[in-house]
């Protein structure tokens, strides 16, 4: 409580000959000199006292403040400013919480030894307190306060004592005057839920008023745009929380006709025929919306949500024209008691160039880098289009967390500065350890990945393992913009040896490759040829008699690939939509020479589909392969063969790398065809992260006609995948095997972005 007491009456100002200060007992009547902002002599007013008085308390050291003037002689004013100090505080004691530990109260609370004990430094804790447990269901809690006699120091140990009382859950919510939506539906848009088996039926509040929200919002999008909560309540009964909601639903309205008002850029038709709001059937993606959100198909009903959705496109539509400041206001006239005509009056604006593009954030890509992806020029008019298509190529880039665009206008309307804000990532990976096998004992390795090298986007890959039976290199570079176009050129030399129980494959040679962008950015043609010695050692016995075709020693591989991919993912690593289409031809020997001649080709098909906003995505795959051999007398390699299993490109996860396969003679070998799918849900809560729950099936065979639904290796189970900086992508999942023998649990780790 402040106390403001001065013998005089300041109409104007009065010099001041000093200030005496009293009631201090810990603090130093400097600091409240220079807390005041009063050097002592001046001239002071009404309004600059206030001020000081006001800054004491905003210290929180001081409960109280009085101020007097005392007159000199020469007129001049003596002030004399009276406190009474909060002790601070030495030791926090936290008593009575059990549902709640004592560490995670402490770091919410905030409170460092020296804080103030003001009335509001502890209106604040209890609050913070209260607000802690609000969140975990504990509504009634209560919190006391006592803090010890200060010491010499003015320093006192503060005790809060904590009343938890108990847990109130959500017993029942009441539905009233719903008659178009069923009370079981008005539930499920609400967050919070009655307590049931599978709900912990917590109270939140903030939810709550959400909660009304989308019941208002749900009946706007199906049909009743007058729906409003009547009113609304939440009761505390001893046997839990009563919920009561009652809906003033409205009458029901359709869309009638659409009409255009203002519109010179584009006809009636044209618009029409681009903006709708009634459509006969969902398409696809809608129609597993619809499933997932357990509703029904309704055309005709008015929907706030198609409505916004229509004037986002006619804005779209307009800005892709270059008229940025084009927007739309839709104009309803009811017929018919229930049909809603809908004119949308377009205000067009003028069309605008562009007249500058600035680069901002980059701290290690080249600018030349960056606008070497825009699709928008200075110069042009400006487009919607070729902007949201200019993020996401340097999104897809894979070197910035985040591509964000500001318009800054000009002083000429018919002209507007874009600023591309990018957000750099570490994108370099650099590894090194110790690692030990059985069959290889003890070997060192380093690893260094470096996508954008120097800022140039050229990428460099080197791989080292080094041991006594271990000697793997591999130098790989690429240059990704060849002589100032969008096509790359690339090589890689390496030595590499891949360890599997049933054998141990070395790779020595090289490989030169090409790719260029063909129509679109979307679409990538792709030209490689790899010069090689492939030998196979350590052999297990059960795989000698497959080997009877290689021969002794290394064997010469000369191999060409083709591939042509169709890739509009917004982002390569957790994406929120778009597709993957690959198909991959990899040919060896006949007229290429070498001693190795077969003929493989791989198909993988996918998409992203958002089901809620960004962060819950759908994702689909598959993925067919086939193996043949060139020559009647050779088999196909035994190391190009299909074996699934694990999270490689080949993984069914719940099932171990390379065990699902064909038996021969005992011998588990890969097959010639295979196929795998893949169904995953995800939660993406950031951009470098991501959970899932996934469905894998996969099957090989020697032939296409051996494909049976009943022969596929099923599995399942949950999981997350992180990028991390220096190290790449990490998936952890904890899967389970449908058709596996023994313990069908296990936990997989993948390591890269096979997934």
């Amino acid at each position: 409580m402040t106390h403001l007491i001065l013998f005089f009456l300041l109409s104007g100002g009065i010099n001041i000959s000093g200030i005496e200060v009293q009631g201090l007992r810990w603090s130093s009547p400097d600091f409240v000199v220079f807390r005041m902002g009063l050097s002592g002599r001046e001239e002071v007013s009404a309004l600059s006292i206030r001020n000081a008085i006001k800054s004491l308390m905003g210290s929180e050291y001081f409960d109280s403040v009085r101020v007097y003037g005392r007159y000199n002689p020469d007129s001049s004013l003596k002030l004399i400013v009276k406190l009474h100090e909060n002790p601070r505080l030495k030791k926090l004691v936290i008593k009575g919480n059990k549902k709640i530990g004592t560490g995670e109260l402490r770091d919410s609370l905030d409170l460092p030894p020296g804080t103030p004990l003001s009335d509001y430094n502890l209106f604040r804790a209890k609050h913070k307190i209260k607000e802690l447990y609000r969140r975990k269901g504990y509504l009634k809690v209560s919190v006391d306060y006592r803090f010890s006699e200060p010491d010499k120091n003015g320093e006192a140990i503060l005790t809060l004592d904590i009343h938890e009382n108990r847990k109130f859950l959500i017993k029942k919510i009441i539905v009233e005057g719903n008659r178009a939506v069923s009370t079981k539906k008005i539930k499920s848009i609400m967050k919070n839920k009655e307590k049931s088996f599978l709900r912990s039926g917590k109270f939140d509040p903030d939810q709550w008023e959400e909660d009304l929200d989308r019941i208002v919002r749900y009946y706007a999008d199906h049909g009743h745009p007058e729906a409003r909560i009547d009113s609304s309540g939440v009761e505390y009964r001893d046997d839990g929380i009563y919920l009561y909601v009652k809906i003033e639903e409205g009458p029901r309205y359709v869309f009638g006709e659409v009409s255009f008002e203002g519109n010179t850029v584009y006809s009636d038709d044209f618009l029409a025929e681009k903006v709708v709001l009634v459509e006969e059937k969902p398409g696809l993606w809608e129609a597993i919306t619809l499933i997932y959100k357990g509703e029904s198909w309704d055309p005709q009903a008015h929907s706030q949500t198609r409505l916004e959705r229509a004037l986002t496109a006619i804005q779209v539509l307009y800005g892709d024209s270059g008229y940025i400041y084009a927007h739309a206001v839709p104009l309803e006239k009811v017929r018919e008691d229930s049909i809603v005509d809908i004119e949308f009056r377009i205000y067009e604006g003028n069309r605008v160039k562009v007249r500058l593009i600035d680069i901002a954030g980059n701290t290690k890509t080249r600018e030349s880098v960056i606008r070497r992806e825009l699709d928008i020029y200075p110069g042009e008019y400006f487009s919607t289009g070729k902007l949201i298509k200019s993020q996401r190529d340097l999104m897809y880039l894979n070197y910035f967390g985040n591509v964000g665009v500001n318009f800054r206008q000009t002083e000429d309307t018919s002209f507007v500065d874009l600023v591309f804000h990018v957000e750099e990532k570490s994108t370099g990976q650099i590894g090194g350890g110790v690692s030990y096998s059985q069959a290889e004992g003890f070997f060192g390795n380093l690893n260094f990945n470096q996508p954008n090298m120097f800022g140039r986007g050229q990428s460099v890959n080197i791989t080292v393992d080094f041991g006594k039976k271990v000697r793997n290199f591999r130098f790989a570079f690429t240059e990704p913009w060849l002589f100032g176009k969008p096509q790359s050129l690339g090589f890689d030399v390496h030595n590499l040896g891949h360890y599997y129980p049933e054998y141990k494959e070395i790779q020595k040679g090289g490989s030169i490759f090409y790719s260029k962008r063909l129509w679109n950015d979307y679409w990538h043609l792709s030209l490689g040829y790899t010069l090689e010695k492939v030998e196979l050692k350590d052999v297990s016995a059960e795989l000698e008699n497959y080997l009877a075709y290689w021969g002794e020693g290394p064997q010469l591989t000369s191999r060409a690939n083709f591939s042509l991919t169709h890739d509009s993912r917004d982002r390569i690593f957790n994406p929120i939509k778009g597709t993957r289409i690959s198909y991959s031809v990899e040919k060896a020997g006949g007229i290429l020479g070498g001693e190795a001649h077969y003929f493989r080709q791989l198909l993988e098909a996918g998409t992203f589909r958002p089901l809620i906003g960004e962060k819950v995505i759908l994702h689909g795959r598959t993925r067919l392969g086939h193996l043949e051999s060139l020559s009647s007398s050779i088999e196909v390699p035994l190391y190009k063969r299909f074996l699934l299993g694990g999270t490689d490109y080949y993984g069914v996860r719940g099932y171990d790398d390379r065990s699902i396969g064909i038996y021969r003679n005992g011998a588990l070998i890969g097959g010639r065809v295979f196929n795998t799918v893949t169904l995953e849900l995800r939660y993406r809560p950031a951009e470098g992260f991501y959970v899932v729950g996934f469905f894998d099936a996969g099957f090989t065979a020697d032939r296409f006609v051996d494909f049976k639904p009943g022969s596929y290796k099923k599995g399942a189970g949950v999981g997350f995948n992180i990028e991390i900086p220096m190290v790449g992508v990490l998936g952890i999942y904890e899967s389970y095997g449908f058709d596996k023998l023994g313990n069908k649990w296990m936990t997989q780790f993948q390591i890269g972005t096979s997934f």
